[in-house]
């Protein structure tokens, strides 16, 4: 990916995809490396993600996220999934409280000048800033590789951002990037379809919502809520919390809810009832 060569939207999600969707075992030496360093920053970060009581959270993410910590983390998170850390080199980072009047709401930014920016909203809990980390990085790839003047790019990327080809890749990283390190990350899909709705140029087909896979944001939510209880038993145990098996413990939910999910969608359990409902069918 370190070519200056630019390539339409979708055929460089693709060839990104098949870069890094597939088993640990069988990455690169240079991805290897990343992912070791990505769980390193995250476990040295722990007690950040996973605090004890609400009272122990930072009152701004700034005041305990040295920027270059966050800028390294950049890095590695592209080095792993794109195989270039050339983004370093012609990136910024910055924490910033102020975002256009236009688009109160928003979380995070990317953009590009001559260099490629990215902030964020200091006021998120740290899930949140890592997922909004994940979908700026997902952006500024599109505007380093991306080719600005295909046909398709209307359709692929759309005036916001979020089209086809962002959707399929930011699906991707999102469920990798929680298979790797076992955090629980949301990059905010759905409610990126639902903010812009009224700027598609292409309307979305049921394909594409499948594709997309957005079912998993709900499961996201209750895995991350499972995996909060579970790290306070473990740090309640007199454990620390640096120690917690994170990886493995995602694992193990992943396999057992997503049998459970597919177990109820063959045999059409739980239809038309609420989740709570649903749980109960396979207790």
């Amino acid at each position: 990916m370190a070519s200056r060569f630019r390539s339409e939207a979708m055929t460089l999600t693709r060839t990104a995809v098949r870069y890094f969707d597939r088993p640990i075992d069988t990455l690169n030496t240079i991805q290897l490396t990343a992912l070791k360093n990505i769980q390193t920053w995250i476990q040295h970060y722990m007690s950040l993600i996973f605090p004890n009581t609400p009272a122990e959270s930072p009152a701004s993410l700034d005041e305990v996220f040295p920027i270059p910590s966050i800028r390294d983390l950049w890095t590695q998170i592209n080095v792993l999934f794109f195989g270039s850390d050339m983004f370093y080199r012609k990136s910024k980072f910055r924490w910033l409280t102020e975002f256009h009047i236009q688009y109160p709401d928003v979380m995070g930014a990317a953009w590009r000048d001559y260099y490629y920016n990215i902030t964020i909203e200091p006021t998120l809990d740290s899930f949140d800033m890592l997922g909004t980390l994940l979908h700026e990085i997902c952006h500024s790839f599109f505007q380093q590789y991306s080719c600005q003047s295909c046909r398709s790019r209307a359709g692929n990327l759309c005036s916001d951002g979020h089209g086809r080809a962002w959707q399929i890749l930011s699906s991707a990283m999102e469920r990798k990037f929680t298979e790797f390190t076992g955090l629980p990350i949301d990059l905010g899909r759905f409610e990126a379809i639902r903010h812009h709705w009224k700027n598609r140029v292409q309307l979305s087909t049921l394909h594409d919502f499948g594709d997309w896979e957005l079912e998993r944001q709900t499961l996201m939510r209750s895995y991350e809520c499972d995996l909060q209880a579970a790290v306070a038993s473990h740090v309640g145990r007199g454990a620390k919390v640096e120690d917690f098996p994170l990886k493995v413990y995602g694992e193990y939910w992943w396999v057992d809810m997503v049998q459970a999910t597919d177990f109820m969608r063959e045999a059409g359990l739980g239809r038309d009832m609420d989740i709570q409902a649903q749980g109960k069918l396979l207790e």
